[in-house]
């Protein structure tokens, strides 16, 4: 089992190393440390933009208000804006607020199973594993 493990590493590190060494069409490698950097950088660019994050609520902000209306299959849906020609409610959401309401269970106590007291054997009159 041993082996198989380690031969499985060594499988792994070189899936993520061949790409280095293997050269693409053109003569270059297929994946260089740089054009990582710079894919990583554009994802990053893009998560932070506009475009991602525009209708996503303001930190800070208390309240937001949300639509919800029932499509022609009777499924909920929900935006920021009630659509054309729908009746929508309008609910408020609180944005400081991420948990969903529960109940912690009470746990009674008087359980013969869970209050046994273990007894000792200078009480029962037993000796003690090993004959002391």
């Amino acid at each position: 089992m041993k082996l198989f493990v380690r031969l499985m590493m060594l499988v792994l590190v070189l899936a993520l190393c061949g790409p280095f060494f293997i050269k693409g069409p053109d003569g270059r490698p297929l994946w260089t440390i740089g054009t990582t950097i710079a894919k990583v950088r554009g994802w990053l660019a893009d998560m932070t933009s506009g475009s991602v994050l525009e209708n996503a609520p303001v930190i800070g902000e208390q309240e937001v208000t949300v639509y919800r209306w029932r499509d022609a299959d009777g499924v909920w849906q929900f935006a920021a804006e009630p659509p054309a020609g729908v009746t929508a409610e309008a609910m408020q959401i609180d944005t400081r607020t991420n948990a969903v309401a529960f109940e912690i269970p009470v746990i009674e106590r008087g359980n013969k199973a869970t209050d046994r007291r273990r007894e000792s054997p200078q009480r029962t009159g037993r000796t003690a594993p090993g004959g002391a």
